[in-house]
């Protein structure tokens, strides 16, 4: 993280760096359409997911309640922000490198923005001594 002062009251600030997440649990809810035939005439069937996520390893299989998700993610962290007196506000965006969820349709992983606003309650700014 670097952060430069601009003034008295006012900082900016940025930096980039790697992350590592720990998934510790979930359920992954939704809709699947299914494709039935018989004979000649084809149903569509809505069926409901609601499965309890299993942290490791391989394919999910949504039809057959296996929902697997990798137990570990790895991605970078790029950031932003600027103090004004003791608030601050930034925003990051994260990258996950991981393919968290996999199905042999897809894969998906994690990518998301973050905003956030902070108040400083306690101790003061110092400078650097040299």
């Amino acid at each position: 993280l670097y952060r430069v002062t601009v003034n008295r009251k006012v900082k900016i600030f940025g930096g980039l760096g790697p992350y590592i997440a720990l998934n510790t649990n979930g359920t992954e809810k939704g809709f699947m359409m299914l494709d039935s035939a018989v004979g000649s005439t084809h149903y569509a069937i809505k069926r409901t997911i609601d499965d309890k996520l299993k942290f490791e390893s391989g394919l999910s299989n949504p039809s057959q309640n296996i929902s697997r998700v990798a137990p570990i993610d790895i991605g970078l962290d790029i950031l932003v922000g600027c103090q004004y007196k003791r608030w601050q506000f930034s925003m990051s965006y994260n990258r996950g490198f991981t393919q968290l969820y996999r199905t042999n349709e897809f894969n998906a992983g994690n990518a998301f923005w973050m905003w956030t606003v902070g108040y400083q309650l306690f101790g003061k700014e110092r400078s650097a001594r040299l």
